[in-house]
């Protein structure tokens, strides 16, 4: 049976914030003021994951969180463009070797499985894909260590 998938929703939105006031175990003195201070501290996490996930070879490990990396499709894919007059032509893209580089979150790590069937696969911004697709064609060699990071969660 097919898993339902959840509706989109935006880190920064007012739903956010009114979970984030009513969270009861962060002491009073250690809470932001308002909505703006909490979207310019979700803005400068997200864009150092970000940076990082382009730059490190090995992605970024954030416990119960989860593992953010960069995944090669194992099988060489052709881009299709449609032309004029509906037929389909086929690019290679001979930099990459034609392979298809994609920035992924893998939850499922976590021994507690709090983000359980939770994924960001196609949600990445517009600027980590061109980042990757930059240190890829410069020759960069991304690697993945999902078990390692799984005994780093189970210890």
């Amino acid at each position: 049976m097919a898993k339902k998938i959840a509706k989109t929703f935006n880190l920064l939105s007012h739903k956010i914030y009114t979970e984030y006031r009513n969270y009861d175990k962060i002491p009073e003195k250690h809470r932001l003021g308002d909505r703006e201070e909490l979207r310019k501290v979700i803005g400068t996490i997200c864009k150092h994951i970000g940076n990082e996930i382009v730059e490190r070879k090995a992605g970024v490990h954030i416990r119960r969180l989860g593992y953010f990396f960069v995944w090669k499709m194992p099988k060489k894919l052709p881009y299709i463009k449609q032309v004029k007059g509906g037929k389909a032509q086929e690019i290679y893209n001979y930099h990459t070797d034609q392979y298809m580089y994609s920035p992924i979150l893998l939850v499922s790590l976590d021994h507690r499985r709090s983000l359980n069937n939770w994924s960001m696969d196609n949600s990445f911004a517009r600027k980590i894909k061109l980042g990757i697709r930059d240190k890829v064609t410069e020759g960069f060699k991304y690697k993945i260590y999902p078990y390692s990071i799984r005994r780093l969660n189970n210890m």
